[in-house]
């Protein structure tokens, strides 16, 4: 058993313990108020450490697995070196990158540095006092460079995002794009348009994509229903026809695509992707140009020189004898010797056309009877020159006929039926045949780029034959020449050769007594032609300004 002995507290000393007791509480609540005090300020420490300890903190984190570089620390610190250049959009107006997702212009902040060059190839990254570029990976300089218009547009393991972000960006174009989109693009355009850019890419992925008040909706083919990626429109035509370049225009649509004309309006209503529509209205642009004209000058010679020469004599009997008569046949005819009564002719061979002749009176058989000899001749020469001089203009690539000469009509009969099957009826229609001759020029011309004129000439010259006619219609006989030629603007092409030769040798005679040396010049007539024709063309053609 444990006895507490008691203590007993006088008044005086009670006093004192009371004081001491609210000393204790008051030196309890400062150290608790400390404590506190502490606390906080070591909260308040742990929230900002000292750039060491930052970049101690960034060094792990980076060696535990990277870091964005695009995530600056406290005093905008990044690491330049882990930045990659995927993208590069590049020409005369534009100039953008994608530097690992992220798009930038000229004069861009990038953590501490600013963006101070774009160029083909890089992106250079400056701080005051350093200088970093940021090179494309496997990037080769072109050999020439674009054209004001065009753009160098490349890329190298860029997300299809990232390049399409980029791409709409520098187009200035609203993107919208479904969040499956997925893969990886690697090209290199030259000389392209951001349209085409796009257009390009999208397709070699699988995508499509649709223009709708300047936003652009990407998607794959089965998400644009009824056709609603289908552009709508139409080209109205200046010079060309639209029938015509219906056929040229349909190879440049996708299966998808159609293309009419409306001949009234001359305009073409196109509906097909909007990159097709794009590349058709550049194929109008480019064909839908003046056609240019040419002046063809023609000097068109038809020459043709004829001779022919005819000897014939004529000689017979005359007079009343005693004993016998002597005549010329009735059918041979008769000739007659100025101041003498018509003779019967035993011999009848005179000139074709004769044009000089003498008669004479040889001699007088027994019982009265009177020889009389007639001698003719003819030499006929005739030179036609006809010359023609037609001028005509055509439009380049469409052919010009020129035509000179005569239309004959001949009149001709042709069978007709009237009336129902069975019961039939015919009967002759007379009717009038056209046939045309003389000399027909046909000329196509063809304008090079350096004003040189290629003609493609077709000539005929023709003629009718009556000595050859069947059923009254005469045979034609024509000479024709085709060639094509090429030309400087107001040569003159010439086409000669087209000669036509015509020998004729006609020798009438009396069997027999015309063989006889000498004396049979009396029992014989000869006559000979010769035709000679020559046409020659001469073709100026003149490109008219």
């Amino acid at each position: 058993m444990v006895v507490t002995p008691a203590v007993i507290v006088t008044p005086a000393k009670a006093g004192v313990q009371s004081v001491f007791r609210s000393l204790f509480s008051v030196f309890l609540f400062s150290v608790s108020l400390f404590s506190v005090f502490c606390f906080l300020s070591s909260l308040h420490a742990s929230s900002s450490l000292s750039d060491l300890a930052v970049e101690g903190l960034e060094r792990e984190f980076v060696s535990a697995g990277g870091r964005n570089p695009f995530t600056p620390g406290e005093r905008g610190e990044m690491d330049a070196a882990t930045l990659t250049l995927e993208g590069l959009v590049y020409g005369k107006t534009v100039k953008m990158g994608l530097l690992s997702g992220q798009i930038v212009r000229p004069q861009d902040k990038v953590g501490k540095y600013t963006v101070s060059k774009i160029e083909p190839g890089e992106v250079v990254l400056t701080t005051e006092t350093e200088e970093q570029h940021i090179r494309m990976e496997g990037y080769l300089k072109p050999q020439k460079s674009s054209a004001i218009s065009q753009l160098s547009i490349n890329f190298r393991q860029a997300d299809i995002k990232d390049a399409l972000r980029l791409l709409s960006t520098a187009a200035d174009y609203n993107l919208i794009a479904p969040e499956d989109i997925s893969g990886r693009v690697n090209v290199s355009f030259e000389n392209t348009t951001l349209r085409d850019a796009i257009n390009s890419i999208l397709k070699v992925n699988g995508y499509n994509y649709a223009m709708e008040s300047g936003i652009m909706r990407v998607g794959r083919p089965d998400q644009f229903a009824g056709g609603t990626d289908l552009l709508a429109t139409t080209v109205s035509l200046k010079y060309a026809t639209a029938d015509d370049l219906v056929d040229k225009i349909k190879p440049l649509l996708s299966d998808k695509g159609s293309v009419t004309a409306e001949e009234r309006t001359n305009t073409l209503s196109i509906k097909d992707y909007e990159a097709n529509v794009d590349s058709v209205r550049k194929f109008v642009v480019h064909v839908d140009k003046k056609d240019q004209q040419v002046l063809i000058e023609a000097h068109i010679i038809d020459a043709t020189n004829n001779f022919s020469r005819s000897l014939g004599v004529q000689w017979g009997v005359s007079g009343s004898p005693d004993r016998l008569t002597i005549s010329g046949a009735s059918n041979t005819g008769t000739f007659t010797i100025n101041g003498f009564p018509p003779t019967p002719a035993i011999v009848n061979l005179p000139a074709a056309s004769p044009t000089s002749g003498m008669g004479f009176r040889v001699g007088q058989l027994p019982g009265g009877t009177n020889i009389d000899i007639q001698l003719t001749a003819e030499v006929l020469r005739v030179v036609i020159r006809f010359i023609s001089k037609p001028n005509v203009s055509t439009i380049n690539n469409l052919p010009a006929k020129i035509r000179s000469g005569v239309k004959i009509y001949v009149k001709s009969t042709s069978n007709i039926s009237v009336g129902t099957p069975g019961a039939e009826a015919e009967a002759n229609q007379p009717s009038l045949q056209l046939i045309e001759t003389g000399v027909q020029l046909t000329v196509t011309p063809q304008i090079s780029p350096e004003n040189m004129i290629k003609l493609t000439i077709d000539a005929s010259e023709s003629q009718p034959n009556f000595a050859q006619a069947v059923d009254g219609i005469p045979s034609i006989l024509d000479n024709t020449a085709t060639t094509t030629v090429l030309l400087h603007d107001s040569e003159t092409a010439v086409i000669g050769g087209l000669i036509k030769t015509n020998d004729s040798f006609q020798d009438n005679s009396v069997p027999g007594l015309s063989k006889i040396p000498v004396l049979g010049l009396f029992f014989q007539s000869k006559t000979k032609s010769k035709t000679y024709s020559e046409l020659m063309v001469f073709i100026t053609p003149k490109i008219l300004r």
